[in-house]
């Protein structure tokens, strides 16, 4: 299964990020997550649903994710990763297959 994002995006205070992440499976077929890294830090799990305002969408006909968060911020800065799950249609995030991040 591969994971294709976008390279890097950059994203003004105050500005909406929105990535895609293009899937090689049918996105119905797994749940799909993300995450975000900042520097020098681990990797942070954003989630799947949507909350605080950050958006998560898809297009099954075109098997894409799309992430949008809006009013980013300085600390929000980092690489943004769309992540799957090992098990089919299931939440339990054992092991993660990503993509290559969109740089923020």
């Amino acid at each position: 299964v591969t994971l294709d994002q976008p390279g890097s995006t950059v994203v003004k205070p105050s500005q909406t990020l929105k990535t895609t992440c293009k899937v090689s499976v049918s996105v119905t077929s797994y749940a799909w997550h993300w995450v975000r890294q900042k520097a020098g830090s681990g990797l942070e799990y954003i989630g799947y649903i949507n909350t605080d305002g950050i958006t998560f969408t898809r297009e099954t006909s075109k098997n894409e994710l799309y992430f949008e968060m809006p009013n980013m911020r300085n600390e929000d800065s980092g690489i943004y990763y769309c992540a799957r799950d090992t098990h089919q249609r299931s939440f339990y995030m054992h092991t993660w297959s990503m993509g290559r991040g969109a740089v923020a």
